[in-house]
């Protein structure tokens, strides 16, 4: 991907100020090699996200209200990522909250939805014990 896609992909932000060490800040700019705070900002979040995986769970795309991508396997279909959440669900929140997601996901087929439901009643009646 080439600086012109990044750059029209990009969607501003309002301006926020905000406080900073300023040793750290030197720092930081002298290692990333930017000049400017933007630039120093948007590496500081490269990293961060790279070194984090960058995946948002369902559960974070629940509590943060932002579209479900998920990255962790790019042959994950939609189907399996729900899969793989509602086994590691560890709690019945975090499950009822995945539900509420499956139930307003409309990429899903029926019988994908009623697999995921039966699953998710499974570690439901698991998690209760």
């Amino acid at each position: 991907m080439g600086a012109s896609q990044t750059k029209k992909e990009i969607k501003k932000s309002k301006p926020v100020g905000i406080r900073y060490n300023i040793k750290k800040y030197n720092v930081a700019i002298i290692r990333s090699g930017e000049k400017r705070v933007q630039g120093l900002f948007d590496f500081l979040l490269d990293f961060y996200l790279s070194a984090t995986g960058g995946i948002l769970t369902p559960h974070e795309v629940a509590k943060y209200n932002v579209p479900y991508v998920s990255q962790s396997k790019p042959e994950m279909s939609q189907f399996e990522a729900y899969e793989d959440e509602i086994k590691n669900a560890g709690s019945l929140p975090e499950l009822e909250k995945i539900g509420r997601l499956i139930e307003r996901d409309g990429g899903l087929k029926p019988t994908e939805r009623e697999k995921l439901n039966k699953l998710g009643n499974s570690r439901a009646q698991t998690l209760q014990y």
